[in-house]
């Protein structure tokens, strides 16, 4: 929404969405530290903390504008109820409340917030609804109202957002109304004005917002897909860098897109995922010793001077795959070629940090669609491929459900056995915490053990090894799925411990 802001992602939820207070009262201490203007904060308890309550008043001394989703529980949640803070609560697509949108006396305003586009921790479009995707659209509002003039203060914005509001009905319900970013700049002027003169934000002689609520089309998108990797790990902690070299081989640009041609770089079955994996930490690692002044040149002699990975190339490698005819005289070989040509230009110019991170982004992107282009699925009788569908595969459409027939069985929709999914989302939140330099002293394979702290128990739960068989009719977290060749390909790739290769054997599909 606004291009021109620095934005932060304080991470404060663990996986599960789930967090102690104190773990918000700290990211809320960190705010203030950094001197941010605007805090968003999607996520609410019932309970009223008396160390959240306080770190709310101290942020709000900061002079820093706080904007909190209201809940989808009913009544207003915290820290949205806090009278410091913006309760936003959520509309549909015709502006109505929706239906778990939570009500009360404590609702400042509504914004969209029904089956919104957005981008998933694991490069997908995915849509999604609550309280929690409306907030942001306030506070992208106050930013753009904001940097009109950056020395008014928050109340100023605040009063600003109530003057202008879309009035939608019951104020429980709605609040002041809807936000409305054209009729506030409308207004700027004046309310600034009459606000200077003492007026305090209260500007009687301003009408009322006159135009009627708007009406969207509804949000056709596809509900969850794995396709067209653009957003990643940006809120899992990472920088810009990361997230750009995650990005890149879904790009012409980049020399790797495409599963057919590129296909180490996009976790194919055909090539070790895992040797390959390890090979670009091992590059991010070694670029990391290079400060932005480093040349072209310098930047390709560094790649070469890296070598090989055991597992890379070997008999268990299927080179005489079509979609492996670039890499048939060697893997290692050819992609150490295209970070040459390729991905060395992209990293000149760069501080040391940032080429670590797109080079890291770039080995993410192999481990997380190893999950997509890797997988199979149990039939009832045997394992199957989940293959990318084609068009016409995924024809006609549904008329209850305005689905593709057999978009349920395609490869890049995160609802086809949808444990790949949050297997992968495991996965990359331990490619992040390798990033951050918090698993140093644990081998890069291991990254691809769902469980972070052991091996054992209920470890396998994320790849579901019961055998039931998926069709559209069966639950996701009930099917089954397997990865290409896990065990030999982890083992040849440098895992050694007999348990940890236990639980890839048991993943593996070895046909």
């Amino acid at each position: 929404m606004n291009p021109h802001v620095e934005l932060y992602s304080a991470k404060v939820l663990s996986e599960g969405n789930k967090a102690p207070v104190s773990r918000v009262v700290e990211g809320i201490y960190w705010a203030i530290e950094n001197k941010v203007h605007i805090l968003n904060m999607s996520f609410s308890t019932p309970d009223d903390s008396q160390i959240l309550r306080k770190a709310v008043e101290d942020a709000y001394q900061a002079g820093i504008l706080m904007i909190a989703a209201a809940g989808n529980n009913g009544q207003v949640e915290y820290p949205a109820a806090y009278p410091q803070v913006i309760a936003v609560g959520s509309v549909n697509a015709e502006g109505k409340a929706a239906e778990k949108s939570a009500s009360g006396d404590e609702l400042e305003f509504v914004a969209p917030g029904e089956k919104v586009t957005s981008t998933g921790l694991l490069h997908g479009t995915i849509v999604q609804s609550g309280t929690s995707l409306a907030a942001p659209h306030v506070a992208g509002v106050a930013s753009l109202l904001w940097q009109k003039d950056i020395t008014v203060t928050a109340d100023f914005i605040r009063g600003l957002l109530k003057e202008s509001a879309n009035p939608c009905g019951d104020a429980e319900q709605y609040g002041e109304g809807l936000v409305d970013y054209e009729y506030a700049l409308s207004i700027y002027d004046k309310y600034k004005k009459d606000y200077e003169a003492g007026q305090d934000g209260s500007i009687s002689d301003i009408p009322e917002n006159p135009n009627p609520v708007p009406v969207f089309e509804e949000n056709s998108a596809v509900e969850g897909q794995w396709e067209n990797h653009g957003q990643m790990a940006t809120n899992l902690g990472a920088i810009t860098a990361f997230h750009d070299g995650a990005a890149a081989p879904d790009k012409e640009s980049s020399g790797l897109k495409g599963l057919g041609t590129h296909h180490p770089w996009h976790g194919g079955r055909f090539a070790n995922y895992a040797a390959d994996y390890r090979y670009v930490i091992k590059v991010a690692n070694a670029v990391h010793d290079l400060d932005a002044s480093a040349t072209k040149a310098k930047i390709v002699n560094t790649i070469k001077n890296v070598g090989t990975m055991t597992g890379m190339d070997g008999t268990h490698i299927n080179k005489s795959h079509e979609h492996m005819s670039l890499y048939k005289n060697g893997v290692y070989k050819q992609m150490e070629q295209e970070l040459c040509e390729n991905i060395a230009p992209v990293l000149v110019g760069m501080t040391s940090r940032e080429k670590r991170g797109y080079v890291f982004g770039l080995a993410s992107h192999i481990a997380t669609d190893t999950f997509s282009h890797a997988s199979y699925r149990y039939d009832g009788a045997s394992w199957k491929y989940i293959t990318h569908l084609t068009e016409a595969e995924m024809t006609p459409i549904d008329i209850v459900t305005k689905k593709p027939y057999e978009y349920w069985r395609h490869a890049d929709n995160i609802q086809c056995v949808g444990r790949r999914y949050s297997s992968a989302i495991a996965v990359l939140d331990k490619i992040v915490d390798r990033f951050n330099g918090e698993r140093s002293d644990i081998n890069v394979v291991r990254d691809f053990l769902v469980s972070k702290t052991t091996v054992a128990g209920n470890l396998r739960e994320h790849y579901n090894t019961q055998t039931i068989k998926y069709t559209k009719d069966v639950q996701n977290e009930d099917a089954t799925y397997r990865l290409h060749t896990m065990e030999t390909y982890l083992r040849t790739a440098g895992e050694s411990d007999n348990d940890v290769l236990k639980v890839y054997q048991g993943v593996s599909y070895n046909g």
